[in-house]
């Protein structure tokens, strides 16, 4: 599936547009490691990125799916913390990458970058309180929200253990909501049918 390219949406000052650099990850690639010095900040461009953590018991929570346009690790580089999350690419992923000089030498000074990463961390934090919330409603109306919010041409994009993480539920749970949205003839994962019945099921979401 052809995912749109927004490298275009990332146009800085002549000082700091000509300290960025192109990468590439494929698909389950790590791109920034938890708990390690970040000596990038990332500006995702094309495909899609899982954001996750290990809990004190040793499981992998995803914290959030990422899009263009997004920044990654800018929270780290600001306040000069080690990682606090793990990205890793989901798809195949296009990104520009800004030292930590860059960063602080030139993004400090460079408004169209500073809009951008105000817009950005605000984003996050309304879909963090957000995310909060949702958590205390039934898991069948947090798959529904989920199957309408997060795909594209259709198709879903995570696999189903991720799902349910992101969900907080397990995968077993998420399965039988699955079925049930299957044999209501609403989705079969991961494709959506019947996106308006879909939507009912989101009203308290």
């Amino acid at each position: 599936m052809e995912i749109p390219d927004r490298t275009a949406t990332y146009a800085f000052g002549r000082l700091l547009q000509e300290r960025l650099k192109s990468r590439h990850f494929l698909p389950n690639q790590r791109i920034i490691t938890e708990g390690e010095k970040l000596g990038q900040v990332f500006l995702l461009c094309s495909g899609i990125v899982r954001v996750s953590l290990i809990t004190s018991q040793g499981e992998s929570v995803v914290l959030s799916i990422e899009r263009p346009p997004s920044v990654l690790g800018a929270m780290e580089m600001l306040q000069g913390n080690l990682s606090l999350s793990s990205v890793e690419a989901v798809s195949e992923v296009t990104c520009l990458s800004m030292s930590e000089e860059a960063f602080h030498r030139y993004g400090n000074n460079d408004l169209q970058f500073l809009s951008l990463l105000a817009k950005d961390l605000s984003g996050k934090l309304l879909k963090t309180s957000d995310l909060s919330a949702r958590k205390n409603t039934p898991v069948r109306n947090r798959v529904a929200w989920y199957l309408l919010h997060s795909f594209d041409n259709g198709e879903v994009q995570l696999n189903k253990n991720d799902m349910a993480s992101f969900l907080g539920t397990t995968e077993r749970h998420l399965n039988r909501q699955l079925k049930f949205f299957k044999d209501s003839g609403v989705a079969c994962f991961p494709t959506i049918l019947d996106k308006e019945t879909l939507q009912s099921f989101t009203q308290d979401v």
